[in-house]
């Protein structure tokens, strides 16, 4: 996730720290937490409207690229996959039925730990 805030007051937030940190939102206030950080990098913008704000945000980071074509078709996901056999006999089934895929999503447990992701 990119930690941008959004505000109903009229302001962007961009939190541009790569340290491992946190964002508290209460009623009272934000809170924003960087645990180990030599330097804090942050940028503000202001805007009549969160159009103004979005696109003040987009100039400054960019747009992102457009999808390519395989992927703007139906991606198949589940919880996990067993094995290589099941996840072929979900791919044959597709196959079978005429259903047209575009990916197939199959990272599960990819990530050697889970939670946040940190450098290690």
């Amino acid at each position: 996730s990119v930690p941008f805030l959004l505000s109903n007051r009229g302001y962007g937030f961009l939190w541009n720290n790569p340290a491992v940190g946190r964002v508290t939102f209460a009623q009272n206030g934000t809170e924003w937490v960087a645990e180990v950080s030599e330097q804090l990098d942050y940028w503000v913008t202001a805007g009549d409207t969160p159009a103004e704000i979005s696109a003040a945000y987009a100039r400054v980071t960019g747009t992102p690229p457009m999808m390519p074509d395989y992927a703007m078709g139906f991606w198949q996901c589940k919880l996990r996959y067993r094995n290589q056999q099941e996840l072929l006999e979900v791919a044959r089934g597709y196959k079978q039925r005429n259903l047209p895929i575009s990916v197939i999503v199959i990272d599960f447990f990819h990530w050697p730990n889970q939670g946040d992701w940190m450098f290690d």
